[in-house]
């Protein structure tokens, strides 16, 4: 870029720089709108970035890009437009980074020769208002306004040969192309039609990718601010948008209309939103637990019926089990007749020092591999083993807080059942009976961590009487309130989104309890939940 030639007077420069913007001896601008290609001298407030500019986020090299237009000059100069006689010229199709940086050097330099001319040191400070002259003012390539697509188009194609921009701004990008291309139609456009259209105007996109796009913005932008500015991207966003449709089909099967659904999803994005979204940890957690709450399904119910639809399965939950002469039925049409024994009878002559290992041995099946399923029949003695496992799981989690005592061992169900806690405080009080239990913190942990593992181990309750449980069984055999319950089970929610420790042994638990699931449906076949935790 030559520099223009100044005739400055060392004695006056600080007049110079008080001076608006730099004088030019080119005719103004503001009134010029050629229509066919030329060159231009504009200065930087002449033009602007172009205001539907597809990226919204920082460039990553944008210091890069500075110290090398700083130190080279612009190599790469952008070209202008003006959309009307009324509006300033601006950026046509790319470039809005380096007109920011422009902006930026200008402003340094200017400030730099201000400060240095105060300080007595006219020669530098008129190399620096030269310097500064260098970013203001330019003779650039100016184009004829072609259209909002084409400028916003050419934008796009600017930024997606750069490879840089985040997903959210893309699909802003398309939201944009999809208003403008809607208001010369009378029906709004399929996402199909859309891609069409967009890939005709000289943008290449599929379909799936403007479906997924448009759901980002309609569906997720308001909610999920955080994460999706913070770089949220394409695999993530349709993990998400499948994660809704198995909950809204699930909650459907259960009798929650869509108004109601979306309300809970909606609350789980904004509860969760984050720069770092952990969708399984986070997400998920939280929208089984509201769900629970919500259709009166116990949480790890709801997460393993969600794993089952993201599988392909449709939801299983019945409301009613099925009758002794339905089970028998189903029972002389198993394939896995021959091998259905009494899991209870198993292991009702072993004593619990037999029956039981230490907590640290991991769960073996009788050849001495780890108990997994597959799609090898299932054998009772895997069935043992994986109750164990949870055993195993529900006891680590439980010394942490001091509740494996707490925890016993179960032929049935899913291994285990946990007692009430009875500890009595230095005065003699109860434990769970003391009025301020939910306002110390130590008490509300370790009471929240009971609960959950109290809910679990209630599942037996739950399917042998084929009803949900009230919160007076749910709590029965302690001192909690219904208020009490209700607190410590949003507290252990909390504590779970917050806690690493704690969902590093939930996940151990559910995960098992998948596993043992798993197998039951291999193993019993139809109605195979109900017939895990039946004792008869």
């Amino acid at each position: 870029m030559p520099k223009p030639k100044l005739n400055l007077d060392p004695d006056h420069i600080s007049d110079f720089l008080n001076e608006p913007n730099f004088e030019s001896n080119t005719p103004s601008v503001s009134q010029l709108m050629p229509p066919l290609p030329c060159r231009m001298t504009v200065t930087l407030d002449d033009v602007i970035a172009y205001d539907r500019n597809p990226r919204r986020s920082i460039n990553p090299s944008y210091e890069s890009i500075k110290e090398s237009i700083r130190n080279r000059g612009l190599d790469d100069e952008p070209t202008i437009t003006r959309r009307a006689i009324d509006e300033p010229f601006m950026i046509k199709s790319g470039g809005n980074t380096r007109l920011a940086i422009l902006g930026d050097l200008f402003k340094e330099y200017r400030d730099l020769a201000q400060t240095t001319e105060e300080a007595g040191n006219k020669e530098e400070a008129q190399a620096l208002s030269i310097k500064a002259e260098e970013f203001y003012r330019f003779e650039w390539n100016y184009k004829p306004w072609e259209g909002e697509t084409n400028a916003l188009i050419g934008h796009m194609a600017e930024n997606e040969e750069r490879g840089d921009m985040i997903f959210i701004e893309k699909a802003m990008a398309v939201k944009d192309l999809q208003d403008i291309f809607n208001e010369n139609v009378k029906k709004p456009l399929s996402a199909r039609k859309l891609a069409e259209q967009v890939t005709q105007s000289g943008w290449n996109i599929t379909h799936t990718s403007v479906s997924l796009m448009i759901y980002t913005i309609n569906e997720l932008e308001p909610y999920l601010k955080k994460a999706l500015w913070a770089g949220l991207g394409r695999p993530a966003i349709i993990r998400l948008r499948a994660l809704n449709n198995a909950y809204e089909n699930f909650c459907t099967t259960q009798g929650l209309s869509s108004e109601r659904f979306k309300k809970i999803w909606y609350e789980v994005f904004t509860v969760c939103d984050d720069e770092e979204l952990d969708i399984n940890n986070t997400i998920r957690r939280y929208a089984d637990q509201l769900i629970s709450d919500e259709i009166g399904v116990e949480y790890f119910t709801v997460t393993a019926e969600i794993d089952a639809i993201l599988s392909g399965n449709k939801p299983a939950i019945r409301e009613v089990p099925l009758t002794q002469e339905q089970l028998q039925n189903n029972q002389n049409s198993n394939t896995y007749t021959d091998n259905i024994v009494d899991l209870h009878s198993t292991q009702s002559n072993s004593t619990p020092d037999q029956s039981e290992t230490s907590p640290t041995t991991e769960s073996k099946t009788r050849s001495g591999k780890s108990s997994k399923t597959t799609s090898e029949p299932v054998t009772p003695e895997q069935l043992i083993d994986l109750r164990q496992q949870i055993y195993i799981d529900v006891i680590t989690l439980g010394m942490a807080f001091d509740l494996d005592h707490y925890v016993n061992k179960s032929p049935t169900g899913l291994g285990f059942f946990i007692d009430p806690i009875q500890d009595v405080d230095e005065q003699g009080q109860d434990y769970e009976a003391k009025a301020d239990v939910v306002n110390d913190p130590q008490h509300q942990n370790r009471n929240a961590v009971w609960l959950y593992l109290k809910q679990l181990s209630l599942h037996n309750l739950f399917l042998s009487q084929g009803e949900m449980v009230p919160v007076e069984q749910a709590v029965s055999g302690s001192d909690l309130t219904p208020d009490v319950f209700f607190t410590l089970n949003s507290h252990f929610h909390l504590m779970r989104l917050m806690d690493k420790n704690l969902q590093h042994g939930i996940e151990k638990i559910e995960k098992s309890i998948r596993t043992l699931l798993q197998a039951a449906d291999n193993f019993y076949g139809e109605n195979a939940l109900y017939r895990l935790f039946d004792q008869s």
